[in-house]
């Protein structure tokens, strides 16, 4: 968040929205600063003019992994500002009722403003650029001015941050669920009772005894011989 330069002027425009709520009758004013807005896909150069209190919004839509090249010059006149904000912020700066807007970036009074802003998981979406001419914000301006504007959006070139972190967790989340199936086979194993083995060896056989004695066979009785005949 930033509190501007010359909040007094927030501050008058503040109560006078509030005379206009309680229905306090108060004469019809024009904005106290205003401006225009351009949708930029990728890059734009041009050279503006801009009147005291007026200011030139570019609106980008910026991706984790973007990189926003920003080149001002001022060419006539003072100092100038810019920022980048994200559609709330825009918003904000743009009414004259709100005290503060939110921002991702400033430079402020300077004539010369470069450099490069990277898109993250943080600040992805439709984020502007405001080139700001304005005397209650950073530089107090003065007069009219004439900016060279050059800016530049580069996709990124590889997946993006959300991306990769996806990849991650999901890996993360495998590689879990494959230990826990590993863990729960070797509980069942452990509680399974053990295979049953072989039977016993008995051993080597002993000597052989032997064999059961058996009586011989009864023989015939013998009779003696008869007598010769006679």
């Amino acid at each position: 968040m930033v509190a501007p330069q010359g909040a007094a002027w927030r501050a008058i425009a503040f109560a006078l929205s509030f005379l206009v709520a309680l229905g306090v009758g108060v004469p019809s004013v024009a904005a106290y600063h205003t401006g225009t807005t351009k949708t930029v896909p990728l890059h734009i150069t041009e050279t503006i003019t801009l009147a005291m209190n007026t200011y030139a919004v570019y609106t980008f839509s910026i991706a984790s992994g973007d990189t926003l090249a920003y080149s001002l010059t001022v060419t006539a006149g003072s100092a100038i500002d810019m920022y980048i904000v994200p559609p709330t912020g825009l918003t904000d700066y743009a009414s004259d009722s709100a005290p503060t807007f939110a921002l991702y970036h400033q430079v402020e009074d300077q004539q010369t403003i470069t450099g490069t802003w990277a898109g993250t998981t943080q600040n992805d979406g439709t984020d502007s650029v405001i080139v700001d001419n304005v005397d209650f914000s950073g530089h107090a301006a003065s007069g009219d001015v004439t900016v060279t504007v050059d800016l530049t959006r580069t996709p990124s070139s590889g997946p993006s941050l959300a991306l990769i972190g996806g990849i991650l967790l999901a890996v993360i989340i495998i590689i879990a669920l494959i230990a826990v199936v590993a863990l729960r086979a070797r509980k069942k194993r452990a509680m399974a009772p053990p295979p049953m083995g072989p039977p016993a060896y008995p051993g080597p056989p002993g000597p052989y005894a032997p064999p059961p004695y058996y009586p011989p066979p009864q023989q015939p009785p013998q009779y003696p011989p008869p007598p010769p005949s006679p």
